[in-house]
């Protein structure tokens, strides 16, 4: 009973939060325009968020985990470090 306690009680102080950081590329296939930009929505769920036309498309360009907290509108977290070299 002790043990259920202390764990019901210490929980809330040692929980973390994590999440997900995409660099994707928005692609206009008919005016050949592009941008870069960084969201916390995977391509799915950004695509119900932003609604695109039909000649937009979505690609991951670059992914990575941040382990802190994101409430209070804080900007992502940078990638922690580059495991290949871009071209």
């Amino acid at each position: 009973m002790k043990a259920l306690f202390l764990i019901m009680v210490g929980f809330p102080f040692y929980s973390g939060a994590e999440y997900r950081v995409y660099q994707l590329r928005l692609v206009n296939t008919k005016t050949n325009q592009s941008r870069e930009f960084l969201s916390t929505l995977m391509p799915e769920q950004y695509v119900f968020y932003y609604p695109m036309t039909v000649f937009e498309t979505l690609q991951i360009v670059d992914h990575w985990m941040c382990w802190q907290r994101s409430d209070g509108f804080k900007k992502p977290c940078t990638r922690p470090f580059a495991s290949e070299p871009k071209p």
